[in-house]
Parts: structure tokens; sequence; C-alpha cells
């Protein structure tokens, strides 16, 4: 039994804290309870992110679609409109029930690239992400190497002059193509490392490339070429055999480039699926783990199919009948009253009613 200062001063207490007294508060904290929303009474639950302006703008879809004519349709118009709202809820939380976004694996359009300073192969048991991140990278640098290879060898085509360079063929070359094709030059004249910038930096002054802020090689058509050939005579090699060799190597590595972006293609795509997989599963275990909800959610879903295809047809005999027996419809006296006793004989929970202003919605607790 308490003392009798522990109940002065829980009476003292509860004096501090009353509960909400505005109207605004008493609304608040009526919806304190909401989890789903799929069981509420209101058609618009805001906790759930939904705003009386949504609904009023599907509502009128809804009632736009269905041409309801008088209040009796109308009524059921309206009715349809809600049953289908509430279904859309339904659709949504079945969607993400059980498991919060924190809680889930990323979506795979969230995964990026590696970092390119941090691109070493993850070990087998890391993540899906993390591998899926690591397969994008490695994807990424696949395509731009191909994309080079293609250039270089589009650019080998083009016959290379056996004398004095030639005024056509002086645009720029991408700096990736170039690259790539003296360094597959360079590879087959065994140059080592660390003098190949200075090989062709030697070879391009002799031949006329110019050279931008940086001291970088630009190289055209014209001049790359005839740096090539003339990096052959400086080794003693055939110029047109030589040429011959860096146009199969380029395309070769082509080849080779077309195939590793293939198979590394495939594998993005794998660990896509598996990632997409791995988020299903832990949206399923999310809503199993809770007890009794997803039959609930099973329950409420049918309660609305059937009292949605239950007002269809009901409205379209409703119209049936307005277009063979034109006259004023639902007026409480009139032929529309009449139609709806007739159809719903089997109902008593609408027989009788007047059901422009008494149509019965039912809610599921």
């Amino acid at each position: 039994m308490p003392s009798p200062a522990r109940t002065a001063a829980n009476k003292k207490n509860a004096l501090k804290s009353t509960g909400p007294k505005t109207a605004a508060g008493k609304a608040q904290v009526a919806r304190n309870a909401l989890r789903t929303g799929l069981f509420a009474r209101l058609a618009v639950v805001t906790g759930l992110g939904e705003t009386v302006e949504a609904f009023a703008q599907f509502q009128n879809a809804v009632s736009g679609d269905l041409a309801p004519a008088g209040p009796v349709e109308g009524e059921l118009a309206d009715r349809i409109a809600v049953l289908m709202w509430r279904l859309r809820r339904v659709a949504v939380y079945e969607a993400t029930a059980g498991t919060s976004p924190a809680t889930l694996p990323p979506h795979p359009d969230e995964v990026v690239p590696a970092d390119t300073w941090n691109c070493l192969a993850p070990p087998p048991d890391a993540p899906t992400p993390v591998h899926l991140a690591y397969a994008r990278f490695t994807l990424i640098t696949s395509r731009n190497s191909l994309e080079a290879a293609c250039l270089a060898a589009a650019a080998l085509l083009t016959p290379s002059p056996e004398a004095e360079p030639a005024s056509a063929g002086d645009e720029p070359v991408f700096y990736r193509t170039s690259d790539h094709i003296t360094e597959v030059a360079a590879t087959l004249l065994d140059w080592p490392w660390v003098v190949r910038t200075d090989h062709w930096t030697a070879i391009a002054r002799g031949v006329g490339a110019k050279f931008n802020a940086g001291g970088v090689i630009v190289w055209t058509e014209t001049t790359l070429q005839t740096a090539i050939d003339q990096a052959a005579r400086n080794a003693g090699r055939p110029v047109a055999e030589f040429r011959g060799e860096v146009r199969a190597h380029v395309d070769a590595e082509r080849d080779a480039l077309t195939a590793r972006v293939a198979a590394r293609e495939a594998d993005e795509w794998a660990l896509t699926d598996r990632l997409l997989g791995e988020r299903i599963r832990a949206a399923a275990a999310g809503l199993f783990g809770d007890d009794g909800v997803l039959q609930r959610v099973a329950k409420a879903e049918g309660h609305l199919g059937r009292e949605l295809e239950r007002a269809l047809t009901l409205l379209e005999r409703l119209q049936a009948a307005r277009r063979e027996r034109p006259g004023p419809v639902g007026d409480g006296a009139g032929p529309g009253l009449r139609i709806i006793r007739a159809v719903e004989s089997n109902g008593p929970d609408l027989v009788g009613f007047d059901l422009p202003t008494r149509l019965p919605v039912a809610e599921v607790g």
C-alpha cells in the first residue's frame, strides 16, 4: 500500500498533464496508435503521407470516369473512390511493411561505382552492394578502354604518309586514342617505361607536333602516324610491317575488350538481380516477422475488394436501368429507389435506406 506521501505526490503529478485540450491536439493524439492505416476509418491518413488535396484529385478523377448522374450514383461513385484509395494504401503497405528503409539493403540504383582511389577487389564475403560498386567501377574502366581501342583502330585505318606531313588530318586526336596507340607502339618496340615519354617527346618535335601549355603532346592524325613510322625507322624496323603490327595489336585489344565489357556487364546485371532479391527477402522477412499482420492485411484487401466489386456492380445496374427508363434517380420516391430495392433484395442493410444520405460504409476495425 502506498504511503500518504506517495499518494499526495501522485495526485500532484496528475495535475501537471491532463492531455491535449485543443481540437488539433486531440486530433493528433487520436493517431498515436496508427501503424498500417489499413484499418483506419479516415479516408485520408496524413500520418502515411496522404493529403486531402491528393485524395480530392483522385476522387474527382474516379467520378469523372464513372460519370454518375443524380445523388445516388454520385454517392456510389464517392464510395468507389474511397474503396480504391484504401486498396492503394494496402498495396503501398505490402511493398514496405515490416521493414524500414534503414534496415533494407540499398536499391541497385543507389549503388555508385567504387572510388577510383580505392579500387581493390572486395573479399568474397563482402556485402552485395560492395561487390556491385566494384563491378560498376571495373565496367566503367573497361568501357573507357574499349572506347579508346575503337577510336585507335579507326584512326589507324587512314594510310600514313611516307614523306612530309600533309595538310589533311590536322585535327587533334582524342588524348585517350593517342595514348593508346603510342603505348601499343612503345610496347612492340620494347621501350622501357621510364624512357617512353622522352622518346615520344623527341620524335614529336621531329615531326612538327605541337605541345600544350602543360608540355603535353597534342597529336594530330598526321603527326601521330608519322611519329609511329619514325619510331619504326629509329628501331630499324620496316615501316609498313611495323604499322601493320600496331594495327593488328590494336584490333586484337579491341576484340578482347569487347568480350571483357560483355562479361562485366553480365556480372553487373547478376549482382543487380541479387541485390534486388535481397531487398525483397528482407521486406518479406519483416512482414512475416510481425505476427498476424499478413493475415490482417489479406483480410483487409479481400474485404475492400469485395466491397468495391459490390459498389461497381450496383452502380452499373443503376446506370443501365436509367438508360432504359429515364427519370429521377434516387429521389426517395422515383424509380431509382425501387431499382435499388429490386437489385439488392438480398441485402437487408440497403433495403429501406435513403441511399443519397445513408449509404452504409462498411469498415474493417
